[in-house]
């Protein structure tokens, strides 16, 4: 299985209420694309850190995660995501 870890920074330039659309669009991607086990992401709700948001999601095997990464609905979610955070991207073999 390999799990996908993403972290998310808010751009200084972008607003708050951007920042919140672009997550809420990653939250139903679970139910869009094959082959995810399992889907979580959230905004921080505590106090300021370093981060503002997090994506954990799991998938089958090397084969689902990239199937993920291509699809079309992924791909049009990252793009305007990537306009409104900086992110670093974690994936391991759990």
């Amino acid at each position: 299985m390999i799990r996908r870890i993403v972290l998310f920074k808010k751009k200084a330039e972008a607003s708050k209420e951007e920042f919140q659309t672009a997550v809420e669009a990653l939250a139903p991607l679970d139910k869009r694309i094959p082959d995810i086990a399992s889907w979580w992401v959230s905004v921080n709700v505590g106090k300021d850190g370093l981060w503002d948001a997090a994506l954990a999601a799991d998938f089958k095997d090397a084969s689902a995660l990239a199937i993920y990464n291509d699809h079309p609905e992924h791909v049009a979610v990252a793009t305007v995501i990537a306009g409104v955070s900086e992110f670093a991207v974690f994936d391991a073999e759990i």
